[in-house]
């Protein structure tokens, strides 16, 4: 099982190699060598656990970079969709306000003509009431 290790330690690995090829005499001095080794390796990983904790973040930020790129078109999509229907809406209104500025223009004209009418149709009942009146004097006298 191959292990992954700090820089620092790799002088102290190579000292506990060598005084166990060289033989050493020290006893009590190998023996916190190899506490210090041990020490090391207990902070350390294996290599197929490191490079499997390495591969499985790769893949977690591939994936959120994925999903941040697909927010972002939806976001962009929503942006136009919104554009899009405010646009209408806009359009809308203006057709609407158009409807009701011609429909108000042809009130006032109707209006207008009948205002008219009314006078022209007053005229008349004075004119036949005049006619009236002068053939009931020329009538009475």
């Amino acid at each position: 099982m191959a292990l992954r290790l700090p820089r620092s330690a790799a002088p102290l690995l190579a000292l506990v190699v060598l005084a166990a090829a060289g033989g050493c005499q020290d006893k009590a001095k190998l023996a916190g060598l190899e506490r210090q080794r041990e020490a090391l390796e207990s902070t350390t990983l294996p290599k197929a656990e490191f490079w499997a904790q390495v591969t499985r973040k790769g893949d977690a930020l591939e994936a959120r970079k994925k999903s941040d790129a697909e927010a972002a078109a939806l976001r962009q999509e929503i942006a136009a969709l919104r554009s899009q229907r405010e646009a209408a809406a806009a359009a809308e209104l203006d057709q609407a306000r158009a409807t009701r500025a011609a429909a108000e223009a042809e009130l006032r004209a109707a209006q207008a003509e009948l205002a008219r009418a009314e006078g022209e149709r007053a005229q008349r009942q004075a004119a036949l009431h005049g006619f009236d009146s002068r053939r009931r004097e020329g009538a009475g006298s």
